[in-house]
């Protein structure tokens, strides 16, 4: 068995011995390359320990290639604005950043966030921007007047949508596919008066007025049936019977 050690870009002697050390540079100096019992042992121009007997460190690794969660909650603020909150980045290697509550400003064009590391947030429009050293945690498009930016998190906590998720009035009758909304899709009382606009539900809308769809005290205003020839008055409590002209029967207050 013998020893190799070589300095950085000079040549390794060659032997034909088994080799139980081989090392490359300066000892205990960045940058150093040690292959010791089939282990591999690299430091980077800083000392830190990039390979550590075969295992990769990612203390070494750019932030980029890390694996990463966050808590940062973001939030349209308006229909070209995007905000967040404060929060932290944790790395699969067990250190975390803490990251600045900030905001978009007022978009032109689909924006990207990301993690630069520093605890600032930074933005761009340049979709090319992403390297290993940066980290794309929110893409941010305008929305339409009226309406607020739609905001696209990276490493949602699941892959669902929950109601919070939805930006308020996002989801009117232009993103609703028709039929798409079913009897079975709506719970029982879910659709109450205060959720029907006046004049909303017209002689169209109406398949049939049987009286198992009519409960006590349902109709309070006036109802007319052919033109109204015939007319249930709930407020007065009486039945009208028209000719066209003149109430021919009347029953109940007159």
């Amino acid at each position: 068995m013998t020893d190799i050690k070589s300095s950085s870009g000079s040549r390794v002697p060659p032997t034909k011995l088994p080799i139980n050390v081989f090392e490359i540079g300066k000892p205990g100096q960045a940058t150093e390359i040690i292959v010791h019992n089939g282990k591999l042992y690299v430091y980077d121009a800083d000392g830190q320990t990039l390979i550590d007997g075969g295992v990769i460190q990612t203390q070494g690794v750019a932030v980029g290639l890390k694996s990463w969660v966050h808590n940062i909650i973001f939030t349209a603020t308006d229909e070209d604005t995007a905000s967040w909150g404060s929060g932290t980045i944790y790395f699969g290697d067990g250190s975390s950043q803490a990251i600045d509550a900030g905001n978009t400003g007022n978009i032109v064009a689909k924006t990207y966030v990301y993690y630069d590391g520093t605890d600032t947030l930074k933005k761009t429009t340049d979709a090319s921007f992403i390297d290993d050293d940066y980290i794309l945690l929110a893409t941010v498009e305008e929305g339409g007047a009226g309406t607020k930016c739609v905001i696209t998190v990276s490493q949602l906590p699941s892959g669902t949508i929950s109601a919070e998720q939805i930006v308020t009035g996002l989801l009117n009758a232009d993103r609703i596919d028709a039929l798409s909304i079913t009897t079975a899709k709506l719970a029982v009382g879910a659709v109450t008066e205060t959720k029907i606009g006046d004049g909303e539900v017209t002689n169209a809308k109406i398949d049939s007025l049987a009286a198992g769809k009519l409960s006590a005290g349902t109709v309070t205003v006036a109802v007319d049936v052919g033109v109204g020839n015939v007319k249930i008055d709930g407020a007065n409590k009486r039945i009208l019977i028209n000719d066209g002209a003149n109430n021919r029967i009347v029953i109940g207050d007159v």
